[in-house]
Order: structure tokens, then C-alpha cells, then sequence
């Protein structure tokens, strides 16, 4: 079970993604105009106001123009993430989680069931990944679709996953959902995709320094998200490893970067380390960078620029900033990768 003050953290960030999903921030006027210019943000299916219709000679056949709305892959990918933020908070013995988490659900569930969905899946292939995705995620909330396992399972009998050209890291990516969703697939075990990764060599930790969100998402898909345990590492690549992350981890403090802050807090668990001072102080800062709506700053986020707009304006700003870390955030207090205490001599050495 996760402290209350971690609980408090999901639920503040669940709050938000409520408001931001209602158009219900206080900033705004609550109109429908509003609403669907805030709900344009997560929804594939929603044009822009200056959108043109689609220009049928040079777009898909005439009869899918015609019977699906403009699609944008955007919004969709952030369907993705949000769903994936739905599923730990639901697996992650958070405690007491507010009303909230269901009505994202409900939502997510409501755009992954729609057939033009379906559609422009099989249509485009590219987007096979993040309909896996979002629809196992959804699964372990316990929103099931038979309609739209065939779909996927009608992808992987047509070798799909081997036949797209894809990194080691985006491979164990698809390997994990796969495996999550029970599928059955021919790509290679996850140990071995490890063996050739970059994460898996002796330049492990120059990798983290110079790609430390390729490194996050190698951990934890080789970690099921810290169902498993990272295979062995020979001890000083292990200690080059961990020594890279508390260094990432305090640069990334000092420059705010409050979205890689909590990626790298997740990968001191994973790794099963603190490191001394850095990580309670990291901890805290990533804490105290919440803003009172319960979002956290992005690092292109200026509180100037925030101040300068208003209504819908302002919230939309806000939103395009700030949602990545703050699911970043959220995910972290989820797992339990926040609020350890400071020691005392992390205290007296801090002080």
C-alpha cells in the first residue's frame, strides 16, 4: 500500500485530467465551444476550428472520407499514455483512489470502442503499437471488447511485429503490452532483446547520460513495470549504471525537468537503490514542483507566459505543457518511487 501523501499526489493528478476531460476549470467560461476546444486535446476524432474538409483526391477512398471523422494521431498517442497511467494507478495498490480514475476509464473506453477506431488501425498500421497499448491497458481496468481483441490478435496472424523494422527498446516495448494481453506473437523472448540492447553493455551508463528517456522505458518494460526483476548485470556494470542514474538524476533536478525527475526516481527503484542526499532531495523537489490544480510544470511550461493568457487560452496552454509530467508524476507516486524520508545524515549533509 502506497503513504497517503503518494495517494493524495494520484488523486490531485486524477482530479486534474477530470477537469481538463470536463472543461470544468473554473478559468473558463464552461461552454460547449470550451469544452470541445479542451477535450480536442485527448480526442482523435475531434477537429480543429480551421481544419478543411479532406480533400478526397489526394486522402484515403471516397466511401471512408465520407463515413469517419478527420483523424489525428496526436491526441491518440496521448490516449495511450493516459490509459497506461489508468492501469498502474488500478494495479498499483494506490489505496483509496477518488471517483476520478473511473470516469477516465469510461472516457478512454468510449473513444477505443468506436469502429472508425478500428478502422483507421487497419487502415494504417502504424498506429497497431498504440491501439495494443491503449486497449491492454484498458483491459486491466477491466474494460474488456471482444471486437477489438480480433483485431489485434488479426494484426499478429499477419506477422506484424516482425515485420516492421523497429529499435531493441520499442521490441521489448511491444513484447511487454503482448505479453500483458496474453497475445500470442513470434518476437523474441525479453531477455534476449535485453542481451542486445544498449542497456545491456559496457557503455550503459554513457547511454543513460546521453539518452535517459530510451533508458527509462528499457528498464521498465524489461521490468514489467517492477513485476520482475532486472536480470543480472555484472557488478560493475551495475555500479555504472546506478552511479549514472543519481548523476541524471540531479542535473535533471537542477534544470526542473520534473518529467525526467520522475522517471529517474522510478529507475532508483528498479534498480534497487537510493542514492545518498540526491534521491530524498529529488523526491522532495519533484513534491513541491506541484502546482495547486495538481498538475506538474513541464520543462517548457512558463508560469509568465501562463499568467499573460486567459480562459480557455490559458487552460489549453497549461494542458499542452504539463501533461507529460505530470502522468509522469503521477506514475511515480503510484509506484511508490516518492516521498522516501531523508535520513539524518542525508538531513545534516543536505543542511
Amino acid at each position: 500500500m502506497r503513504s497517503d501523501a503518494s495517494v493524495e499526489i494520484v488523486n490531485a493528478v486524477l482530479r486534474w485530467l477530470v477537469c481538463e476531460l470536463d472543461g470544468t476549470d473554473p478559468a473558463t467560461t464552461g461552454s460547449a465551444a470550451d469544452r470541445r476546444k479542451r477535450i480536442q486535446f485527448f480526442d482523435p476524432f475531434v477537429a480543429g476550428p480551421n481544419d478543411a474538409a479532406p480533400d478526397r483526391s489526394v486522402r484515403l477512398d471516397r466511401m471512408f472520407a465520407e463515413t469517419c471523422p478527420r483523424f489525428d494521431p496526436q491526441p491518440f498517442q496521448r490516449l495511450t499514455s493516459l490509459a497506461q497511467f489508468c492501469m498502474v494507478c488500478v494495479s498499483g495498490q494506490c489505496g483509496a483512489l477518488s471517483s476520478g480514475i473511473g470516469e477516465v476509464i469510461a472516457f478512454l473506453s468510449e473513444v477505443l470502442s468506436r469502429p472508425c477506431l478500428r478502422d483507421r488501425v487497419e487502415r494504417d498500421p502504424v498506429f497497431f503499437p498504440f491501439y495494443l497499448q491503449a486497449y491492454v491497458a484498458l483491459e486491466r481496468c477491466g474494460r474488456k471488447d471482444p471486437a477489438q481483441r480480433m483485431v489485434l490478435q488479426r494484426f499478429l496472424d499477419r506477422g506484424h511485429p516482425t515485420a516492421v523494422e523497429r529499435s531493441v527498446h520499442e521490441q521489448m516495448e511491444l513484447r511487454f503490452w503482448l505479453d500483458l494481453g496474453r497475445y500470442k506473437h513470434d518476437l523474441p523472448a525479453m531477455d534476449a532483446l535485453f542481451e542486445w540492447s544498449p542497456l545491456a553493455s559496457e557503455r550503459a551508463g554513457h547511454l543513460l547520460l546521453a539518452e535517459p528517456a530510451i533508458t527509462f522505458r528499457t528498464l521498465a518494460f524489461l521490468r514489467y513495470w517492477g513485476l520482475r526483476p532486472v536480470p543480472p548485470l555484472p557488478p560493475g556494470r551495475l555500479r555504472a549504471l546506478r552511479s549514472a542514474v543519481a548523476a541524471e538524476l540531479g542535473m535533471a533536478v537542477m534544470a526542473r525537468r520534473w518529467e525526467l525527475t520522475a522517471q529517474l526516481l522510478l529507475a532508483c527503484q528498479w534498480l534497487g537503490w537510493e542514492p545518498p542526499i540526491v534521491h530524498g532531495l529529488a523526491s522532495a523537489a519533484l513534491v513541491r514542483a506541484r502546482r495547486a490544480d495538481g498538475s506538474f510544470p513541464g520543462f517548457d511550461w512558463s508560469a509568465e507566459r501562463s499568467r499573460a493568457l486567459s480562459g480557455t487560452a490559458r487552460a489549453r496552454y497549461d494542458l499542452d505543457q504539463n501533461y507529460t509530467a505530470t502522468l509522469a508524476a503521477g506514475l511515480a507516486a503510484c509506484s511508490g518511487a516518492l516521498l522516501t524520508p531523508l535520513s539524518d545524515s542525508d538531513e545534516r549533509n543536505a543542511a
